[in-house]
């Protein structure tokens, strides 16, 4: 498929972003129209195709588990939902991504209001190093101009509270984001990518550097945030598949080393009784 032209008449198309602590009225379980659709998405690094034609649907209230062996491009897919893909010195998509009817990458679309309403959570804790806790929490809001003062101080409080954080953090608000333990710096990144409120919450393995008693603390709180969220996740471990997400999409890449979407269903459904044998081969351990 080759990478997507300019069209010969465009027009700009400005994506609405919600105020700073707006109310959301979110279906849950999965109603309604869904919020980020992805249809026959491509993505390349320079000459090498990373995935192939990839379409795929995300709800609200539900989260979404993408799993599959390690080089079949579920971290390419999802870095392609806020273009952060593009940000790779000749990396390019072909296909259409849509947040809620709308292309992301139409001309005239930001990029940075993108990646505010698709937040994004990394492999390893990623605080910024010179910020105090509050301050890594607030960055987003004040980059954006979303809030000051006492308005500042309340949005970090509800983004805290949300990472089920603040009654650990509280009383430190001033020290730095790095002198927390790794679950805390993870629940501290997910703190961040709140504050702004955005629709989607993409999270890369954001447990593979933590304890098993911080990884649980992690998954608890992705159920209590599906609620309000629409949220992804890239995750190596079955279990965990099996254990958070209500939906679960299966990636894998063929000979020539492309990725691509072998199936997708409800969580239960793909792990009983999936229709691909591929997919049985890989849930139960034969390859990957």
């Amino acid at each position: 498929m080759a990478p997507m032209a300019p069209m010969a008449q465009t027009t700009k198309i400005t994506l609405p972003a919600r105020a700073a602590g707006e109310q959301r009225t979110a279906p849950a379980g999965g109603a309604g129209a869904a919020t980020m659709a992805v249809e026959q998405l491509s993505a390349w690094y320079g000459a090498r195709q990373a995935i192939r034609e990839v379409s795929l649907e995300f709800r609200p209230g539900l989260v979404t588990a993408i799993i599959g062996p390690s080089g079949c491009g579920k971290s390419t897919l999802i870095r392609c939902l806020n273009r952060l893909h593009e940000v790779v010195p000749g990396a390019r998509v072909a296909g259409r991504v849509r947040l809620n009817g709308e292309d992301i990458y139409a001309p005239g679309v930001d990029p940075v209001l993108i990646r505010r309403r698709v937040g994004m959570v990394f492999q390893r804790p990623n605080p910024f190093p010179t910020m105090s806790i509050f301050d890594n929490v607030a960055a987003g809001l004040r980059l954006n101009g979303l809030a000051r003062g006492y308005e500042l101080e309340r949005l970090v409080e509800r983004s805290l509270q949300q990472a089920a954080l603040w009654e650990e953090v509280k009383d430190k608000l001033r020290q730095p984001g790095t002198a927390l333990s790794g679950g805390q710096q993870q629940r501290l990144c997910i703190a961040r990518a709140l504050a702004v409120e955005p629709e989607v919450l993409l999270l890369d393995e954001p447990t593979t550097a933590l304890d098993p008693i911080a990884t649980l603390k992690i998954e608890e709180l992705l159920r209590q945030l599906k609620d309000d969220y629409t949220i992804v996740i890239v995750t190596h471990n079955m279990q965990q598949a099996a254990r958070v997400s209500d939906y679960t999409a299966f990636m894998l890449a063929g000979s020539d080393r492309v990725g691509e979407l072998v199936e997708t269903g409800p969580t239960r459904q793909l792990f009983t009784t999936p229709r691909d044998p591929r997919t049985e081969a890989y849930i139960t351990g034969r390859f990957g």
